[in-house]
C-alpha cells in the first residue's frame, strides 16, 4: 500500500533528531514549538482520529491561519488517505459555502472565525485548538496516500478546484528542496498562506522533506518577520511587496545575522527593489533569487 514519501521523511526526522524543533509560531507569545517527535506523534494520532470518522478520499477542509496545529491537521489528513483542502480563513461565508459544495467536504478543521460558516456545511468539525490535545503514541494508520485540493487564482473567472495527487506532492517536495537548497540546518520563515501553492510548497512541503525548522506566521506581520530574521531565520520565501519593505530597513548584519537566501514570486520584483534588497540585506552573505 503506497504511503507518502513525505510522511516517511517525517518519521525519519523524528527518529534521527526527535527533540529538534520541527515547527514553531513566528509571532511572539503565539504558542509552543513542536519537536519532530511531537509532530510525528500528533500526526499519527490525528490520522487515526480522522480515519475513524472519514473514509479514504473524502475531503477534509482546513481553514486556519498558519500555525503548528494546521501543520498537524494537514499531514494527518494526508496520512489518513483524505483529500485535504487548505482554505483561507479570511474567505467570506459565501466563498466558504461554494468551496465546501464544490469539494463535497465531509469534515473540517477550523479556526474560531470560520467555525460558524463551516459547521453547517460539514458532518464533522474539529476546532484547530484540539490538534495538540490528548496526543497519545499510536501506530500509523494503514491507508493509501491522500491527495491535495487547492483553489486556483480565479484570474479568468471564478476560482476552480485543482486536485494534486500524493505522488505529485512527493515530487514537488523533493524538487523544491533540492532546487532551492533547503537543509536540516535551515530555519524557514513561512509567512505565506499554506492555502496557496507557493506558501505550501516552500513554507511546508520542501522544509519537511529537508528536515528544516519551519517558523509559521502571517503575511505582512513585519514585526514578526524582523524578529525572526534577527533571531536566526536562514531562508525566506516571500513576495515582492515584503522585499521592498525590508529593503527600506537598516541593513546592519545584526538585523539578519543568519539569512542566506531570500526569494520572491507572485509578481514582478522591480530592479530597484532587487538592488535595494541586495544592499540592505548584506549581499556578501545572501543569495537572492527572483521567482516567477
Amino acid at each position: 500500500m503506497a504511503r507518502l514519501q513525505l510522511l516517511q521523511r517525517l518519521a525519519e526526522h523524528a527518529s534521527e533528531k526527535p527533540d529538534a524543533a520541527a515547527c514553531s509560531p513566528a509571532a511572539a507569545n503565539a504558542g509552543a514549538a513542536l519537536s519532530w517527535r511531537q509532530l510525528e506523534s500528533a500526526v499519527r494520532f490525528w490520522a487515526n482520529q480522522f480515519g475513524a470518522q472519514l473514509d479514504p478520499r473524502q475531503t477534509l477542509v482546513i481553514s486556519t491561519p498558519n500555525c503548528p496545529e494546521a501543520v498537524v491537521a494537514f499531514l494527518a489528513a494526508l496520512s489518513a488517505g483524505l483529500r485535504v483542502f487548505p482554505m483561507s480563513p479570511e474567505l467570506s461565508a459565501t466563498e466558504i459555502a461554494r468551496n465546501c459544495d464544490q469539494s463535497d467536504a465531509a469534515g473540517a478543521v477550523v479556526s474560531p472565525r470560520a467555525r460558524e460558516s463551516l459547521a453547517s456545511r460539514s458532518h464533522h468539525v474539529w476546532p484547530i485548538e484540539q490538534m495538540l490535545d490528548g496526543i497519545q503514541e499510536i501506530a500509523p494508520l494503514n491507508r493509501p496516500a491522500g491527495d491535495l485540493i487547492l483553489q486556483s487564482s480565479g484570474t479568468t473567472g471564478f476560482p476552480r478546484l485543482v486536485l494534486r495527487t500524493g505522488k505529485s506532492l512527493d515530487a514537488v517536495s523533493r524538487q523544491m528542496a533540492e532546487a532551492i537548497g533547503f537543509s536540516p540546518d535551515d530555519r524557514v520563515l513561512a509567512m505565506l498562506p499554506l492555502s496557496h501553492s507557493y506558501g505550501l510548497e516552500h513554507g511546508l512541503l520542501a522544509p519537511i522533506w529537508a528536515g528544516s525548522t519551519v517558523l509559521l506566521g502571517q503575511g505582512l506581520d513585519i514585526g514578526a518577520i524582523t524578529r525572526q530574521l534577527a533571531a536566526g531565520a536562514t531562508m525566506f520565501p516571500t513576495v515582492p511587496s515584503v522585499i521592498e519593505i525590508l529593503s527600506g530597513l537598516p541593513g546592519d548584519d545584526h538585523l539578519m545575522p543568519s539569512l542566506r537566501r531570500i526569494y520572491s514570486a507572485g509578481g514582478p520584483l522591480p530592479p530597484i527593489g532587487l538592488r535595494n534588497v541586495f544592499e540592505a540585506l548584506s549581499t556578501s552573505r545572501i543569495t537572492a533569487l527572483r521567482g516567477h
